[in-house]
């Protein structure tokens, strides 16, 4: 991966990157170990070729790998695939990492899932405004998740596999601190709310533990909308539910 700065572009182009065909080697561990080394190599190449070589050598392999059937490729890919992002800038990012990314949030598999999900408060890294002043972020990362990011993550509530469901619900506890009162109440909290009343158990508890974004919500909101909620799940028949809603109540002084 360190090798493209000592021999040049040229020759990465034309003996270097194609060693990257091992991520569609015939053997998972390879393709896990050539995905796992992605970022570090992309970051090494020549400015003068970098995008041109990233966009149409790399990408096409990291596409495919995105759905390969070994789960700790895909691991591999999604711990990595974020640091594409800075490298590739804003644009690309949009058209080209988002929708891996989000199809990576819907994966069957656990780890592939929380790979992503804890790059989430990297989302000024995904759209390429980290040489913004402080002052500017907060407001530029709010407009571009509210209009791009979480329409696609609350539409997982709906999904019959509980899991994407859940997956909805780990993706509002991390996009609430970014986002901040005003978004987190008008269109989080209401399918939080929703979710509340999921057919598994499962979903069910993880609603009350999401609750606990109650810091981020005015006194108000956490009284009539979210108290109701925890008081109604220490009812329910599940006994993890119960528990886990009345640590939140407890948590929240409620």
């Amino acid at each position: 991966t360190e090798l493209p700065k000592a021999v040049g572009p040229e020759i990465t182009k034309t003996d270097l990157v194609p060693a990257f065909n091992l991520m569609k080697d015939c053997e998972a561990e390879v393709r896990a170990a050539a995905s796992n080394k992605v970022k570090e190599f992309c970051g090494n190449l020549s400015a003068e070729c970098r995008e041109n070589v990233i966009m149409t050598q790399i990408l096409p392999c990291v596409k495919e790998l995105v759905s390969d059937a070994n789960q700790h490729v895909k691991s591999a890919l999604a711990s990595v695939i974020m640091g594409l992002s800075p490298i590739l800038g804003k644009d690309n990012t949009i058209e080209h990492l988002l929708p891996l990314f989000l199809a990576q949030l819907k994966d069957e598999c656990p780890e592939v899932r929380l790979n992503i999900i804890s790059n989430l408060d990297c989302v000024n890294e995904v759209i390429g405004i980290r040489q913004l002043s402080q002052s500017l972020l907060p407001a530029i990362v709010k407009d571009w998740a509210q209009v791009t990011i979480i329409p696609k993550v609350l539409a997982m509530s709906n999904d019959p596999n509980y899991l994407h469901r859940m997956t909805t619900l780990f993706c509002i506890n991390v996009l609430s601190e970014v986002c901040g009162q005003d978004i987190t109440t008008k269109h989080m909290l209401p399918t939080v709310v929703r979710m509340a009343g999921d057919a598994v158990a499962n979903v069910r508890f993880n609603v009350a533990k999401s609750l606990k974004i109650g810091p981020t919500l005015d006194n108000s909101t956490l009284q009539n909308e979210v108290k109701p909620v925890l008081e109604k799940l220490t009812q329910d028949q599940d006994v993890d539910v119960k528990y886990f809603a009345q640590e939140v109540l407890t948590v929240l002084t409620l």
